[in-house]
Formats: C-alpha cells, structure tokens, sequence
C-alpha cells in the first residue's frame, strides 16, 4: 500500500507546559492538505510530531510528507521529500 503524501501548507512549532498534565509539551504541528473525494478544492488536517519524532528534520510550507503512525495512533515517524 502506498503511503498518501500531504502538502504541507503550515508549520507550527510548540513548547509549553501542559495545564493538564504538568509535562512539557515539545515539538510540532503540521498542517497540511490533500485531495479529497467529495470534497471541492483540498481537505486539510493538523498533525502534532514530538521533539523526539522530529530529529534533524526540516518541514517547511510546500513541502510533501507522509505518516506513519503507532498502534495508539501517536505519530511514529514521517517522510518529507522538499519542494522542489
């Protein structure tokens, strides 16, 4: 099965305390879109990765990047191939 590559259109870096949970919160949300059947124009959603998931990564708005999630459905690790 092929893996659905997103566009990413937003990049949103985080770093706060968890008011629920005490714990420090690291790392980053993408906000990316795709097509979608039934849907005019492009479907969007938001991903959180962790500071940890992230490493040396670099995500940048028009760049591509596929997920690859664990079986909580956390974010394991991704793919980003840069805009060309």
């Amino acid at each position: 099965m092929e893996m659905e590559m997103l566009t990413v259109v937003g990049v949103e870096k985080l770093d706060y305390t968890s008011k629920r949970s005490g714990k420090q919160v690291k790392g980053i949300t993408i906000h990316a879109a795709y097509e979608k059947k039934g849907v005019e124009g492009m479907a969007c959603v938001s991903q959180y990765v962790s500071e940890a998931n992230v490493g040396d990564a670099v995500v940048k708005a028009g760049d591509q990047v596929g997920f690859y999630y664990n079986r909580f459905g956390s974010v394991e690790s991704f793919t980003v191939e840069p805009k060309k």
